[in-house]
């Protein structure tokens, strides 16, 4: 009986955290805005409406995501401009706040993903790792600033959940969607093939993958193939070296006169394929291991990061769900608050420095 109390009462006291974390979600929605990345997308949002949203990679300055990141956001920018004009229609006072309500309904699938990502921490794995993902300071830095990561991170987790469970063909239907947001699910289709010892099945889960992609990025890509190859793929090979990452160590100790460049530049692309094979040979994942498959999913994602040679705060979020599981397993404390001040130094404190 006694424990049974205990249990009702530490359920509620788990709703309420939830539904604190979705409230503060919604009401922080007016704080931030990351004005340069969406200018960007507003530009794609003209040339939707002038011309078609086909143009985006030929007529736009940037469109370095996959078709599915430009599509989200030009859909709910025209959907939302649409519900404040009739809004306006009905009360003219509304116009006064066509920001703040843009602010908020844009925000809508990031809320809604990261909502239904920690939902699904929740049902699988408790409040214990579901409390670091509502209240992460990774997921409100990609929420506030606004980037698709979210979107991109709950079609990974729950991939990973079904690949986990042996549902090869959903699996791979829902990584194929998130690569079409950003590349991200795509490294773990060798390890898929490593695992899966069925090789019939695996065919099955690589057509599944292909899917969304193909669908998703073949209208954009005969429309015109060499912009969309030019701004997905070739403005990231060109990018400089930039934020946090280890590359860009030497760019900062030279005030960005470091002679070789160029050879900076392109240098992490071989140095992180020899440790993304390395890591394939070696890591021991086991089908339809959990622990074992979460390893290898925060591993390899991590080691991504690490030799990235642009390191954006938000992007630990990519590795985030795979290690709040590991760390509760492990049941360190000391482990999980480490990674806490570690994702505080590397999300805020560090790239405020870097513009002082």
């Amino acid at each position: 009986m006694i424990f049974e109390e205990k249990n009702k009462g530490k359920a509620k006291k788990e709703l309420l955290l939830l539904t604190l974390a979705i409230l503060l979600l919604i009401a922080s929605s007016w704080i931030a805005w990351n004005y340069y990345d969406i200018s960007v997308f507003l530009e794609w949002v003209k040339i939707a409406e002038s011309k078609n949203v086909l143009r985006i990679y030929s007529d736009a300055r940037k469109a370095g995501y996959m078709p599915l990141a430009p599509i989200v956001f030009v859909a709910t920018y025209i959907i939302a401009k649409g519900i404040f004009e009739a809004l306006v229609q009905i009360a003219t006072i509304v116009g006064a706040h066509y920001l703040d309500f843009m602010k908020l309904f844009m925000r809508i699938p990031l809320f809604l993903t990261i909502v239904a990502t920690g939902f699904l921490l929740y049902r699988k794995e408790g409040w214990k790792v579901a409390k670091w993902w509502f209240f992460g300071i990774p997921v409100w830095i990609v929420y506030l600033a606004y980037q698709f990561d979210p979107l991109m991170v709950f079609f990974m987790v729950w991939g990973a959940y079904l690949f986990v469970e042996k549902k090869y063909r959903a699996s791979g239907f829902l990584w194929g969607i998130g690569t079409a947001l950003k590349f991200v699910p795509i490294l773990f289709v060798p390890l898929a093939f490593k695992v899966i010892h069925d090789k019939n099945m695996f065919l099955k889960f690589l057509i599944s993958f292909s899917i969304p992609v193909m669908v998703i990025s073949l209208p954009f890509l005969l429309f015109n193939p060499v912009f969309m190859v030019k701004k997905v793929l070739e403005f990231h090979a060109s990018r400089c070296p930039q934020m946090l990452s280890i590359f860009n160590v030497p760019m900062l100790i030279t005030n960005h006169k470091f002679v070789f460049l160029d050879i900076l530049s392109w240098i992490w692309i071989p140095t992180f394929l020899i440790t993304y094979v390395v890591i394939l040979i070696s890591i021991k994942a086991f089908e339809g291991d959990k622990d074992s498959l979460f390893a290898a999913f925060a591993i390899i994602t991590l080691a991504f990061i690490i030799f990235n040679k642009v390191q954006n705060p938000q992007y630990i979020l990519w590795s985030y769900p795979f290690l709040t599981y590991m760390l509760n397993k492990m049941g360190s404390r000391r482990l999980k608050y480490t990674l806490l001040i570690a994702t505080f130094l590397g999300s805020i404190i560090f790239p405020l420095l870097y513009y002082v």
